[in-house]
């Protein structure tokens, strides 16, 4: 019996201090875990935040500087490479536009169908402005329709923004409708808010026939064939570009909450005694082909109007700058979920409140992505 007795044992009390020992370090490093966890989460959506910018920014450069420029007034275009058939247009869109002259229609804003930009805070903060900007132009392009027979399109590209009124959990950012009647299967078609939009024409439709007739100047690939006599075409690049197109608007990235294009052109500074870069602001026209002026919306610059018209279009830009404001998925619908707790108030001052709050966190988690693309088309 003796050998037993110098034998050591634990005690209950010793072996319920080791257990909450233990117990204590296993939350430490499951905390742990987890925070590198969700770091790693984060880190990997801004891998693919940065990837994604990094795609539409150079499909953008490859386009823009393929685009084909030279519009000479005056002379009647025909298809055999007589000059002046291929134009530039900068513009801007009302999100509230409903005319049925549009190539892009964005409707089915029940809730408000007469935005401004002052009018709700909730709303301010989604759009951010009134308008969006679109370009459009003719371009010898690497990313053609697969059935196309020659890589000149035209190309549209517009953003589409963040719209509360239609979210729903399977899209959170909301829905646009766009009305197009001159495609494979006419009708009407939706897309998420919160991406950038393209569409392109070439000389093919999607099921191999052609889009162009010579005998049919209202044909989708109708640059070719529009004359430039400002009598006979007074609405000549408007009538181009305001056809809708071959192929469906579809989204190239998405996780937008913002976006800006500036167009640049080249304008002698006296101070300088030298060339420099100045924006020049979209332009705008109504069904009948007047230019429009709204002082909540961008103004026609007297520069734009010295350069081009409705029928020689927007000046051909030295330089386009694209800015990307983008956010990652869970940030994405962090910001929109304050934003429909904001909505959920009835009072404007409490409404307000929450909206600052829930913009915060869009500065916080918003990263801009900017390039700016020096043009090399023919003139």
């Amino acid at each position: 019996m003796k050998k037993y007795r110098n034998r050591y044992f634990y005690t209950l009390v010793e072996l319920l201090m080791a257990m909450a020992i233990f117990a204590i370090i296993s939350v430490i490093m499951m905390r742990f875990f987890n925070s590198a966890q969700q770091i790693w989460s984060k880190a990997s959506q801004k891998n693919v935040l940065y990837a994604d910018a990094r795609v539409v920014l150079d499909i953008m450069t490859a386009e823009l500087q393929g685009a084909l420029y030279d519009n000479k007034i005056g002379v009647t275009a025909d298809p055999n490479n007589v000059p002046g058939i291929y134009p530039f247009w900068f513009e801007y869109k009302n999100l509230n536009e409903t005319a049925i002259t549009e190539p892009i229609f964005l409707t089915n804003m029940p809730l408000y169908p007469q935005y401004t930009y002052s009018a709700d805070p909730v709303l301010q903060a989604t759009y951010n402005k009134a308008y969006v900007t679109q370009l459009n132009f003719i371009s010898s392009t690497p990313f053609k329709p697969n059935s196309n027979a020659s890589n000149i399109c035209e190309i549209k590209y517009i953003y589409l923004p963040v719209r509360l009124d239609n979210a729903t959990d399977d899209n959170p950012t909301g829905l646009w409708n766009i009305i197009d009647n001159n495609v494979l299967t006419p009708g009407t078609y939706q897309i998420r808010g919160g991406v950038l939009a393209r569409a392109g024409t070439g000389n093919l439709k999607s099921d191999g026939t052609s889009n162009f007739d010579a005998t049919n100047t209202n044909c989708l690939y109708n640059f070719l064939l529009l004359p430039h006599d400002p009598a006979a075409a007074p609405t000549r690049v408007k009538d181009i570009f305001k056809k809708t197109s071959s192929e469906l608007y579809a989204p190239v990235i998405d996780g937008i909450v913002d976006m800006k294009i500036t167009c640049y052109t080249l304008v002698w500074d006296n101070a300088l005694h030298s060339y420099a870069l100045k924006p020049y602001n979209p332009m705008k026209c109504d069904a009948g082909g007047t230019i429009i002026t709204n002082a909540t919306e961008p103004t026609l610059d007297a520069n734009a109007v010295s350069f081009g018209t409705l029928i020689a279009g927007s000046p051909f830009p030295v330089a386009v700058k694209i800015d990307l404001y983008m956010m990652a998925e869970r940030d994405l619908r962090e910001w929109l979920a304050a934003l429909k707790y904001a909505n959920s108030f009835a009072s404007v001052t409490d409404r307000t409140k929450e909206t600052y709050k829930a913009t915060l966190i869009k500065n916080e988690r918003m990263r801009c992505f900017s390039k700016t693309i020096y043009m090399s088309g023919s003139r």
